[in-house]
C-alpha cells in the first residue's frame, strides 16, 4: 500500500436496516457509517428513540486509522460475548472502518442460549453488510496558510505534487490558501513549505500557529 493509500478507508455508502425472527423473537439490524463518538452517540440515540421498548440494544463499532482507531462493543445484558463481540468480529473481518452495526432485540419469550445468540447477532450483522454499498473515503487535516502574492504558484504546485486539495482562497494584503492535506505526507509537506521564502505562517486549526517568517 503507497503512504497516499494508508489515508483511505473503505466504509459503507448509506445506512441499511435488516430484520430476522429466530423462535419469536424480533432482530432488527442498522449498519451506518460513524467517523467520532458523537456520530456514534446519534446513532444509539435515534436507535432508542426508533424502538423505545427493544428488550436489547447490542452494537459494535470501529472508526479511525492506524493507531488512531477504536473499537468497541458491548452485550447490553446478553450473555457475555453472545452478542457485541459476534458482531465486532464480523465487522473486522469485513475490512471496512468507520461504521457501527447496532440490532436491536424484541425478547419473544424462547430463550435462544449463548449459541443461538452467536448464530442470531452475527447472521443479522451479515445481512448488514450484504446489503451495504460501499464507498471509498479520504482522510484530510486542514492547514491554512499565509503567503505572499509571487509564491502562489509553487504552493499549489506543491499542492498537487503532494495531492493536496485547495478548498478556499482569500486575496487581501497577502493571500489566506486553505488547503486539505491527507495525515501521512502533512509533515513532508510542512517541511517543503519551510523551504518556501514567501511564506507568512500556517495555522492548524485548533493548535497554534506556526509561523516562518515575518514580512512587513
Amino acid at each position: 500500500m503507497s503512504r497516499f493509500e494508508d489515508d483511505q478507508y473503505e466504509t459503507i455508502a448509506k445506512p441499511v436496516t435488516t430484520k430476522l425472527t429466530v423462535k419469536k423473537s424480533r432482530f432488527i439490524g442498522m449498519m451506518r457509517s460513524v467517523d467520532s463518538m458523537e456520530s456514534v452517540k446519534f446513532a444509539l440515540s435515534a436507535t432508542h428513540r426508533a424502538y423505545p421498548s427493544a428488550s436489547h440494544y447490542c452494537y459494535g463499532y470501529q472508526f479511525g486509522l492506524g493507531k488512531k482507531l477504536r473499537s468497541y462493543a458491548t452485550d447490553d445484558g446478553e450473555p457475555t460475548n453472545s452478542a457485541g463481540k459476534p458482531i465486532l468480529s464480523i465487522l473486522k473481518a469485513s475490512g471496512l472502518s468507520n461504521l457501527i452495526c447496532l440490532i436491536t432485540r424484541y425478547y419473544g419469550g424462547v430463550n435462544l442460549g449463548v449459541g443461538g445468540l452467536i448464530r442470531a447477532y452475527g447472521q443479522c450483522t451479515k445481512q448488514c453488510l450484504d446489503l451495504a454499498e460501499t464507498v471509498t473515503q479520504t482522510c484530510y487535516q486542514q492547514l491554512v496558510i499565509t503567503v505572499v502574492y509571487d509564491k502562489i504558484d509553487q504552493i499549489y504546485r506543491l499542492s498537487r505534487k503532494m495531492k493536496a486539495v485547495i478548498s478556499d482562497v482569500v486575496y487581501g494584503q497577502n493571500v489566506v490558501i486553505q488547503i486539505k492535506v491527507r495525515p501521512s505526507v502533512k509533515p513532508q509537506f510542512t517541511d517543503q513549505l519551510m523551504g518556501i521564502s514567501g511564506v507568512i505562517s500556517v495555522d492548524i486549526p485548533s493548535k497554534n500557529k506556526i509561523s516562518f517568517r515575518e514580512y512587513a
